[in-house]
């Protein structure tokens, strides 16, 4: 139990110390002297647990998603807005870590992790004719559609601080959604999903 904690506590303070380091300078300038020193933690230690910074960062990077997994998990599917505004808010919530992970090129998982959310919202739309008879593949490439968009909408927000409401954000990825499933030859354009 104490070596657990002693290591929870090593690897805590290198995410931390990585943090600091990435507000001022790119993953691949961030030495792993430097990363000791700025932690607390000597070179032994940080090789005991990791073999480079990026390693950190991938740590950071996989407990991040985890949170945001379970923070979708607690979600009503059911209620897609809602489903939406509370993934917008907990990304306004840890914008700093955010804009650490995607100015590092640190995002892959993020992405993925957003493909599954925003799979999981389109299948659960109804009243969308187009839905009901699409296959499997346009569904995916529907998906993939959703989720560059989406994606990329969140991430312009974050990174470049845009003074929106998470609120105001998710209500722009619904439009984005739901212009995007509605069926092109009809004149009625959902208000939600």
């Amino acid at each position: 139990m104490k070596e657990n904690q002693r290591v929870a506590l090593t690897k805590r303070l290198l995410q931390e110390g990585l943090f600091r380091l990435l507000e001022e300078k790119p993953l691949e300038k961030v030495k792993v002297t430097e990363l000791c020193r700025e932690a607390g933690i000597n070179r032994a230690t940080f090789y005991r647990h990791y073999t480079a910074p990026r390693d950190v960062l991938l740590d950071m990077e996989a407990e991040f998603d985890a949170k945001l997994s379970a923070t979708y998990t607690a979600a009503d599917k059911q209620d897609v807005p809602r489903t939406i505004e509370a993934l917008t808010t907990h990304l306004h919530c840890h914008r700093a870590l955010l804009k650490v992970f995607l100015q590092n090129n640190s995002a892959d998982e993020f992405l993925l992790l957003f493909t599954k959310i925003f799979d999981t919202c389109i299948r659960g739309a109804e009243g969308f004719s187009y839905l009901a008879e699409a296959d499997e593949e346009s569904l995916k490439l529907l998906t993939a559609y959703i989720t560059g968009g989406g994606y990329y909408m969140l991430r312009q927000w974050l990174l470049e601080d845009i003074q929106k409401s998470p609120q105001e954000i998710a209500a722009l990825v619904l439009r984005l959604m739901n212009y995007t499933v509605a069926d092109g030859d009809s004149k009625e354009r959902p208000q939600r999903l």
